[in-house]
């Protein structure tokens, strides 16, 4: 990361708290900067002309990020299938949602990966489907996703299995 990139990267005061103990950061100031560095990076990367060849051969891990710039998000089901008592976190994820399909439609044709790993449900260790390092390597799977096969949003979890759960504990 270039001194520039440092730089902004630091200045960045993103996070905001939309109640007590519930913080949520937003993706528009590092979109802002981040792009236009991707947009660099794709320009000579050989994902923007598809992806694939013997240089992509790579073992699993050690891969050179420069070959798939990407702009990821961890959202959640909550944009679709908004939960009362937490109206405001899912008005946030309906409008990160906007703004990444907005950032797919400009940055994409450039050679950018925009997409979103929904989190449906609590991460925890003990969970096989929700535990973190199952949440990091979806997030790993979206990069190295060949361009000619990206996918946009990617769950984890089960979304209605939440909201039913929430309900049988009279959490909503």
């Amino acid at each position: 990361m270039d001194a520039a990139l440092r730089e902004r990267c630091s200045r960045d005061d993103s996070s905001s708290s939309s109640a007590p103990g519930l913080a949520s950061a937003s993706p528009r100031r590092p979109s802002v900067w981040a792009m236009p560095y991707l947009v660099e990076l794709a320009s000579s990367s050989p994902s923007q002309r598809g992806g694939g060849g013997e240089e992509e051969e790579e073992e699993e891990g050690k891969g050179d990020s420069r070959r798939r710039p990407s702009f990821l998000l961890s959202g959640s089901g909550i944009n679709y299938s908004p939960l009362p008592p937490i109206f405001s976190l899912s008005m946030q994820k309906a409008a990160q949602t906007n703004l990444l399909k907005s950032l797919e439609q400009m940055y994409e044709p450039k050679g950018v990966r925009v997409a979103r790993l929904d989190i449906n449900g609590f991460v925890r260790e003990d969970d096989e489907v929700m535990a973190p390092k199952r949440c990091a390597e979806q997030h790993w799977r979206l990069n190295r996703q060949d361009a000619d096969s990206w996918e946009h949003v990617v769950n984890v979890g089960d979304m209605d299995a939440l909201i039913e759960a929430m309900k049988a504990q009279g959490m909503i």
